[in-house]
């Protein structure tokens, strides 16, 4: 059985940065995961045609 706390491509999650989700930026959509490589992993918000991507370690992240 898979633990519920592995992170996969396609997992919705919060990334656990100061600044990220702070202040005026507390609202701001979840990001998902693009890719994993090795241990870095790659996620991906987008809002409209806008993307934003994030390269972290998974100890920054927080699966939703």
């Amino acid at each position: 059985m898979p633990d519920k706390s592995e992170i996969k491509v396609g997992d919705w999650v919060h990334v656990l940065i100061v600044g990220f989700r702070s202040g005026p930026y507390a609202n701001e959509p979840a990001y998902r995961i693009e890719s994993i490589n090795g241990d870095d992993y790659t996620a991906v918000q987008k809002e409209g045609s806008y993307e934003h991507r994030v390269t972290v370690k998974k100890g920054k992240l927080r699966k939703l």
